[in-house]
């Protein structure tokens, strides 16, 4: 009898952290009852992603995956201070030049265009001006 993972193309040796999220990514492959994909779609909806420390190799179609999950972050509090300022341009800026743009919280992409640069760092302080 084949496992849930092995259905879902889990390979051996694989961590616990990839292993949940190619099971995510392939849960019509689990051969699941009706009841389950309901509770693990609702499951899915309400975890919250951002308390849960996934890695993945870097450019894989995993950490794809990953980045894209859901968070209950605040779009834009880059420093996770409950607030989206200028303190938080700033994180951009400085982890840009740092060239350290890739530890960034997905949050950090204001502008929701796939990408964490100097654009979003730039549309959060163009936001915090016309609070003005």
């Amino acid at each position: 009898m084949q496992t849930k993972a092995t259905l879902a193309g889990v390979p051996e040796g694989a961590t616990w952290d990839e292993a949940v999220v190619i099971m995510l990514q392939n849960k019509d492959k689990m051969n699941l009852s009706a009841d389950t994909t309901n509770k693990l779609v609702v499951f899915e909806a309400t975890i919250p992603y951002d308390e849960v420390e996934l890695n993945a190799p870097k450019d894989s179609e995993i950490a794809g995956y990953i980045k894209n999950l859901p968070t209950t972050d605040l779009l834009g509090d880059v420093n996770k201070d409950g607030v989206v300022n200028v303190r938080d341009c700033a994180a951009i800026a400085s982890a840009l030049a740092k060239g350290e743009g890739d530890t960034l919280p997905a949050c950090a992409d204001f502008n929701q265009d796939g990408k964490t640069n100097v654009r979003d760092a730039a549309s959060i302080a163009n936001m915090l001006a016309q609070k003005k």
